[in-house]
């Protein structure tokens, strides 16, 4: 009877600890790439829901380039910036997932600045088996004329290119881009425990 009580109280501190939030670091500076930053989507991605509604199309800009690297942080050691951890799953309008999915990412730096003769910044994920895909940056910064946001292109396995649009961050909810487009503003849910900004958002795309 004693052996039963140890386990069920032991059950019930592991599920305590388990509902716990996390208390992060304070942000510094500059930024060094989580070790972690590769954390299973599929783990972070169980609370969000699909509606089955498509995601919103937006202009491409001119600053996009083709032959972006494969990676899952766009962050350089020592790069400005506060850190932000995007993910979600890339699934189509009957919330099947997209595995296999390219899902790729450009924006400017902390300063409002492109990288338009290197890779700074610029990179793209794959999604995994059940959609879910992990990208790990820093929140850009506005520039004259445009509120603070993310380009992003996903296209299906084959190639064919499925979204064009942009991601806007918090506090860029009086925009006219996202007045036109409010389900492109992503919100911060809480910091993991590396600092990072974690921003839940699904990308639903016509296959």
């Amino acid at each position: 009877m004693k052996r039963q009580l140890w386990a069920l109280a032991a059950v019930c501190m592991m599920a305590t600890a388990a509902c716990m939030p996390v208390t992060a670091p304070e942000t510094g500076q500059s930024v060094t790439p989580a070790t972690d930053h590769a954390t299973p989507a599929n783990e972070q991605t169980a609370a969000i829901a699909c509606s089955g509604e498509l995601t919103s199309r937006n202009q491409e800009g001119p600053y996009y380039m083709t032959g972006s690297p494969q990676r899952d942080s766009l962050i350089d050691p020592g790069m400005p910036g506060l850190p932000i951890l995007i993910f979600g799953r890339v699934v189509n309008q009957d919330c099947a997932p997209i595995a296999g999915a390219k899902v790729d990412f450009w924006q400017t730096d902390a300063e409002g600045r492109y990288d338009n003769s290197g890779y700074t910044l610029r990179g793209h994920t794959i999604a995994v088996e059940d959609g879910a895909y992990t990208i790990e940056t820093i929140e850009p910064a506005p520039y004259p004329g445009r509120p603070a946001h993310i380009h992003v292109k996903v296209f299906a396995p084959d190639g064919r290119e499925l979204l064009t649009t942009q991601l806007y961050l918090p506090g860029t909810e009086g925009s006219a881009d996202v007045r036109a487009a409010p389900d492109l503003l992503i919100a911060y849910t809480g910091q993991d425990e590396n600092g990072r900004q974690l921003a839940p958002f699904d990308f639903i795309v016509r296959r």
